[in-house]
């Protein structure tokens, strides 16, 4: 669950489709979002793994050339890991560059980004992720978005980490 707000002019204007209509609406230069996350293990490992995670992030949308949006994002987690839980923040920085294309009356955003973590379980950057996908405007109320993600982490059994994702967007208004 989360809540976002933005606010604020950029210095060039960018405009992205609203929820597959043949209208835009105006980007704003800064997001602000909070949110509770909660995650547990599925499957033969089920249980061995529990998180509830507050967070709190900061975001800076920069026009660049020919409808391009450069994106600064910073993250705080606050993390309660574990069966008996134990606390530990987290600190991301992520930069993002996408651009819409319009396709009739829908619309496709590939993008790519990397994400660097700094973890005060280990008081270093230990995880780097990369991804590079698109967003599919898809009738009034959805979008579906794929990507590949690559994650270096160092601090994991398993250092190196490829996943393909899909993603169901759900809009209200």
């Amino acid at each position: 669950m989360q809540a976002d707000y933005k606010w604020g002019h950029a210095n060039r204007t960018v405009y992205r489709r609203l929820m597959n209509e043949n209208r835009a609406q105006h980007m704003n230069a800064w997001l602000v979002r909070g949110g509770v996350m909660e995650g547990w293990s599925l499957g033969e490992r089920a249980g061995e793994y529990t998180e509830d995670m507050l967070y709190a992030e900061i975001h800076e949308r920069i026009p660049i050339f020919e409808d391009v949006l450069l994106s600064h994002r910073i993250r705080t987690d606050f993390r309660w890991v574990g069966q008996a839980p134990q606390f530990s923040y987290r600190i991301r920085y992520r930069a993002m560059v996408e651009r819409e294309f319009p396709v009739g009356s829908s619309s496709l955003v590939p993008y790519v980004n990397v994400e660097a973590y700094w973890d005060s379980r280990y008081l270093t950057f230990n995880r780097v992720r990369l991804i590079g996908g698109a967003t599919v405007l898809w009738g009034p109320r959805f979008a579906y978005e794929g990507n590949i993600t690559y994650q270096h982490d160092a601090e994991y059994a398993t250092t190196n980490l490829y996943a393909v994702n899909i993603i169901l967007h759900v809009f209200f208004e």
